[in-house]
């Protein structure tokens, strides 16, 4: 019998408006599916949704090389949780996010009744940009689990040394209960691309549409190029107020440019998106990670991102450019120079994107980090 590892996250497939959390997932059980007895407990329905997943069934499910177990929020108790590890023989109990405090306090008590260890992955929710919104509950929360003591015993997986250190302000985590392991990435798929004339670029947005994500910003630039440009939008609508402000500046773009909502994509889909287009415009305020940048640097899709808001500030003029946060001449700036491009240039970019991205994403390092985090 294998070792199992048990993951509790508020959403996973087939849902498709989680957002990376989901996908850091999925990759982290094909790659561990293998060796180690993956166990996923989530949601039973979709994110803002109340309908049940239709192509579920109860009990265990097979979704990859995972195995998943779907609840209602309301099902979600301390002794079912336990019941459900207790025939196992858990390494790590893997939460996602510090805020899910419903799921993870029932997670957490039931584990500890189990001597299992907690590991939990705080996947940007406690970087500055991600506080300052909705701060005056988000504080407030992060305090009283520091009063009640709720993460005592706890470890925690950040993805950069800002998140360390919110970490260490807030909730008073010593460093030998954080880790630093970025998130796990996939690996590339062999699809056509589009060709690449000067003049004209297809580009896309593929994330939530939230404040957060920061559309609108990306919007606002590419209404404004020089040049033939297509920009499609993918991604669930989260914020219907804010995708009305989105669309008031999509209706004022000239002849030249084509803005597109596409909709909403299912995870495989989403990544083979990127192979379709020359450019991916992501102006975030923050990730802990990005998913989707990397995704798309993996395409050799190169990237239009904001300075100081992911951990990919190196990849300026090396996967594409990186601007200052709400500098929208900049942005458009950027965009262009994609859109000038011949094929010749393009080819060029897109080498410096597979040298980058070899060098920076070491897999195996990558896996015998996650291999440590389980066992150590």
């Amino acid at each position: 019998m294998k070792d199992s590892v048990f993951v509790f996250i508020y959403g996973y497939l087939p849902g498709i408006k989680y957002g990376g959390p989901v996908t850091s997932i999925y990759h982290f059980s094909e790659h561990f599916g293998d060796k180690y007895d993956i166990r996923i407990v989530c949601s039973n329905h979709d994110h803002g949704d109340t309908e049940v997943y239709r192509s579920i069934e109860k009990g265990w499910n097979k979704v990859g090389k995972a195995w998943v177990q779907y609840f209602s929020e309301k099902e979600y108790k301390t002794e079912r949780f336990y019941e459900l590890m207790k025939p196992f023989n858990v390494k790590m109990a893997y939460l996602t996010g510090v805020f899910s405090y419903h799921l993870n306090h029932v997670a957490i008590a039931a584990s500890q009744k189990l001597g299992i260890k907690v590991v939990i992955a705080t996947r940007g929710e406690i970087c500055k940009n991600i506080l300052a919104m909705k701060r005056y509950k988000k504080i407030p929360y992060l305090c009283l689990m520091n009063i009640t003591g709720e993460f005592n015993n706890i470890y925690f997986q950040v993805t950069s040394t800002e998140e360390k250190e919110q970490l260490k302000k807030y909730l008073h985590i010593d460093d030998a209960r954080i880790t630093m392991l970025p998130n796990i990435h996939g690996k590339a798929i062999d699809l056509p691309r589009p060709a690449k004339m000067a003049g004209e670029a297809r580009m896309l947005f593929l994330s939530r549409i939230h404040p957060k994500k920061n559309l609108l910003d990306a919007v606002k630039a590419a209404v404004n190029v020089q040049g033939k440009l297509i920009f499609d939008i993918y991604g669930p609508i989260e914020d219907t107020s804010y995708w009305k402000d989105c669309q008031r500046i999509m209706e004022s773009s000239t002849d030249n440019v084509t803005v597109s909502y596409c909709g909403s994509l299912d995870m495989n889909h989403a990544r083979q998106c990127y192979y379709g287009y020359h450019g991916f415009v992501f102006p975030t305020l923050s990730e802990n990670y990005g998913h989707v940048i990397v995704e798309s640097m993996i395409a050799g899709c190169p990237v239009i991102i904001t300075r100081a808001t992911t951990p990919w500030d190196d990849a300026d003029n090396q996967v594409g450019y990186v601007v200052d946060l709400h500098d929208i001449e900049a942005l458009t700036q950027a965009i262009e120079k994609i859109i000038d491009m011949d094929g010749e240039e393009f080819a060029s970019l897109q080498a410096k994107e597979a040298a980058y991205i070899d060098k920076k994403l070491k897999l195996q390092e990558l896996l015998d980090g996650y291999e440590r985090l389980i066992n150590d």
